[in-house]
């Protein structure tokens, strides 16, 4: 809704959200293209790269958001876009995991949950100079949902890992051969003896690293 009337976001919307004035910002994504419109309609910023967290300034004169540069990969950036000029910026960069993003009241500093190496995410702040300082770290990791005007901070509690089973459906039959915290399986041979597989969590080490299951050991 916009001044009373419907608008209707299309099939290719991902993500929104409001602005002080009552404006609608919002993340659309057609083939491999995102773009974020603000108001609707109006393409303020392009990108390649997959966008999430979408956040409005409080004076509406900001949009802040993830940028991951692998589809389905949430390591990736904090950037921020001027509303009225178009001006983009990197305001952190290079985390590993970016998950959970939102305005601080006084719309100095863009909170955010990441983690340099693995999923265990701390609470962050940058400014809209690029510096950055650590809020809170917990046992486990944490994701940010969002902050009151209040400055009451809203998170949940995490404490993420990754299995990789190998066996059959029937009858059941399955096996836990996971190697470290995130293992993702890949691929499988012909006849079943090896899994390719990578561990992209806090075992796996900058990068990620890749590994070979063999049945009886791991290389």
């Amino acid at each position: 809704l916009d001044g009373g009337g419907s608008h209707s976001l299309g099939e290719h919307a991902r993500n929104a959200d409001w602005a002080s004035n009552g404006n609608l910002c919002l993340i659309k994504a057609k083939g491999s293209s995102y773009t974020v419109e603000y108001p609707p309609g109006h393409r303020l910023y392009e990108s390649s790269a997959w966008i999430s967290d979408l956040r409005v300034s409080p004076d509406g004169r900001q949009v802040a958001f993830a940028e991951h540069p692998v589809l389905h990969d949430d390591g990736g950036r904090v950037v921020a876009v001027d509303s009225t000029t178009g001006k983009s910026r990197v305001l952190s960069a290079e985390w590993e995991s970016l998950d959970g993003l939102a305005w601080h009241p006084s719309g100095r500093e863009v909170w955010f949950t990441a983690a340099r190496t693995g999923v265990e995410k701390s609470l962050r702040a940058v400014s809209l100079d690029g510096q950055a300082r650590l809020v809170a770290q917990v046992p486990g990791g944490m994701q940010l949902l969002d902050i009151s005007r209040s400055g009451k901070v809203l998170i949940t509690r995490s404490n993420e890992h990754m299995a990789m089973l190998s066996g059959q459906f029937a009858p059941a039959s399955q096996q836990n051969i996971s190697w470290l915290d995130w293992s993702r399986p890949v691929a499988i041979s012909a006849d079943g003896s090896s899994i390719l597989f990578d561990e992209s969590g806090a075992g796996g080490g900058n990068g990620y690293s890749v590994f070979i299951y063999r049945r009886g050991s791991q290389s």
